[in-house]
């Protein structure tokens, strides 16, 4: 569904401007002041706006969308250097530990949940320490028609679903449109360090 026209539009509607970008580039960096970050990696990257503004903070940053147009766009957007490949969040092609972060934003909303597990133990798989999740939350698991389609988007309690994994909450909090998303929560998620 999302590598075909359906994808296409959901592009054209969510192409950022450069006031959006400079508004996310301000939210991200006061998540993200003070971490040990150099690396960054968003499965469902899109048209490239949250890279854009990672970027211009001075990350090092990869992403990953399966939509060719949204490739396209994102790569019209971002300055070089920059990795985008159409690797899907269920089988990412990079090894173990890639990354300091791994940024999901936008896109955990739009996973069944019989699949959620799969995607977020891949994007744990890469993050060498960090996972921050940025999306819509509701005390309890809610589908919403999305655009005349059932299954397609869900509002979920994240801080009770990644109870089940070996992470840490090391802060969260929530933006508004005024900060550049679209009001969503978001966790920022420190990987338990295995003793074996």
């Amino acid at each position: 569904m999302w590598k075909s026209d359906f994808g296409d539009a959901y592009t054209n509607r969510n192409l950022l401007s450069p006031e959006v970008i400079q508004q996310r580039k301000d939210s991200l960096a006061y998540i993200l002041k003070g971490l040990p970050i150099v690396t960054i990696v968003e499965p469902g990257c899109n048209s490239g706006g949250n890279l854009k503004a990672l970027q211009e903070l001075g990350y090092e940053i990869t992403g990953m969308e399966p939509n060719h147009f949204a490739r396209r766009k994102a790569a019209e957007l971002l300055d070089e250097p920059f990795i985008i490949s159409d690797d899907s969040c269920y089988d990412i092609n990079l090894p173990d530990d890639y990354a300091d972060l791994v940024l999901t934003a936008g896109l955990l909303i739009h996973i069944p949940f019989k699949r959620l597990n799969e995607a977020i133990t891949e994007m744990l798989r890469i993050s060498k320490k960090y996972l921050l999740v940025v999306e819509y939350y509701s005390e309890q698991d809610i589908g919403i028609r999305y655009r005349g389609y059932n299954n397609m988007l869900w509002k979920r309690n994240w801080p009770e679903i990644f109870e089940q994994y070996s992470v840490t909450l090391i802060k969260s909090g929530y933006f508004d449109k005024s900060q550049g998303y679209d009001d969503c929560h978001w966790y920022l998620y420190q990987k338990q360090v295995s003793l074996l």
